[in-house]
């Protein structure tokens, strides 16, 4: 995806403004100006002690952030040829690349939205099916791991065996490959906000998240105020002290499927307005993405001059009395949310992102022995996270929900 996380790592995201910096972790510092030596008076220089002082603040991030993928190849699927060996390294190329495109869009989500898979839209069925309906069935395959949990029920570990993508309807079962989880699912809820999360993200067996250092720094949480769903801090500093922490916070309850375009317009220049930087993008999803171009069709005020298209991704230029404005249609995109970004704000760090781990032998596996046979298996590591360096430059609108 163009506008994904492999953009990130190809130092194009945003057309070419994002940076990217290798790192192997530790403590990354984060500075900036919290007050501007500067103070100005009418007919009269300004007294010794009233002069506005300058004060640099020292923000940090303490970690960088850990996503592991791991695949298991069986030694009897190999079983039919020759020199298993040479044809397990003959597929496995193909295999590896076809799996990080599923941990870049893994990683994607986790960062333009937040720390979870897929939502619960339906409290989850009673004992017996292991039933939950979710919005994005599209994210989740069979045999896949994952946590459900929700804010007042314990986090459980659970694999998808079936997915009915017509319905979005995706069931659950306590072993891989195993029978309906039989428990009941009744207690999660859409109320509690139930999610299927990526396991690690939850303690085992706790309505306590884990550890936050875990978490990638999603862009929700770097531009909302704690008042808005994101966090209170960033690197350290508490956001309400440092205009330089906050964004342009923009309520999008009033935004429905006619009038989007124009809303966003208006958006757009409330953050050129009241933000520090030069905005140039928005980020939505594919459904408003949509509603946006029909307007276009309809809305003779608005010009494209510009569209991209590749694979998970649009993208329209439109120029409007305002000004111009790019907005970029994001498959892995939420649809409560909407980020206007200035790309200057944002750098990646990391150290080999998507790094093959490789056996101390030298060989591109690891290797179980077991009594019915032979398993190879190739785990992938990220390493990174998202440092929005620059909030004030950018802006969030907030709670649509047409």
């Amino acid at each position: 995806m163009k506008y994904g996380i492999k953009s990130l790592y190809d130092n194009k995201l945003g057309n070419g403004y994002a940076s990217v910096s290798e790192s192997n972790g530790g403590t990354l510092i984060v500075p900036f100006e919290g007050a501007e030596a500067s103070s100005m008076s009418f007919a009269n220089l300004t007294a010794s002690a009233n002069i506005s002082n300058a004060a640099y603040v020292r923000g940090q991030v303490d970690s960088y952030r850990e996503l592991w993928g791991s695949m298991k190849f069986h030694e009897k699927d190999l079983i039919q040829h020759t020199d298993r060996k040479a044809s397990f390294l003959k597929i496995l190329p193909g295999k590896i690349d076809q799996f990080i495109a599923r941990m870049a869009e893994t990683v994607s989500h986790s960062l333009l939205n937040g720390n979870w898979i897929c939502k619960l839209t339906a409290t989850g069925d009673a004992a017996g099916t292991g039933m939950v309906t979710v919005d994005h069935p599209e994210r989740l395959t069979i045999n896949q791991y994952v946590t459900l949990a929700d804010a007042n029920s314990n986090g459980i570990e659970l694999f998808v065996i079936a997915i009915n993508m017509s319905t979005k309807v995706v069931t659950l079962s306590s072993t891989q490959g195993g029978s309906a989880y039989g428990s009941g699912l009744t207690g999660y809820t859409v109320a509690q906000d139930a999610k299927l999360y990526v396991p690690g993200i939850w303690t085992a067996s706790s309505t306590i998240k884990s550890s936050p250092s875990v978490f990638f720094t999603s862009l929700p949480d770097s531009l909302l105020s704690n008042a808005n769903g994101g966090s209170a801090t960033l690197y350290g500093q508490t956001k309400a002290t440092y205009p330089y922490l906050q964004s342009v916070n923009i309520l999008g309850s009033s935004i429905t499927a006619t009038n989007i375009l124009e809303k966003l317009f208006d958006a757009f220049m409330e953050v050129i307005t009241l933000g520090k930087g030069m905005p140039t993008s928005m980020l939505c999803n594919m459904t408003h993405f949509a509603n946006c171009a029909k307007s276009l069709e309809l809305n003779r005020q608005f010009t494209v001059t510009d569209k991209a298209a590749g694979y998970g991704w649009r993208k329209i230029n439109v120029l409007g009395a305002e000004g111009e404005m790019e907005i970029i249609g994001l498959r892995d995109m939420d649809s409560e949310r909407i980020p206007i970004v200035d790309w200057n704000a944002f750098k990646f760090h990391g150290a080999d992102f998507f790094e093959r781990r490789r056996h101390l032998n030298g060989d591109e596996f690891f290797l179980e022995r077991a009594v019915t046979g032979y398993t190879y298996i190739v785990d992938v590591r990220f390493f990174g996270d998202l440092i929005v360096n620059r909030p004030s430059h950018c802006g969030i609108v907030h709670t649509i929900s047409y």
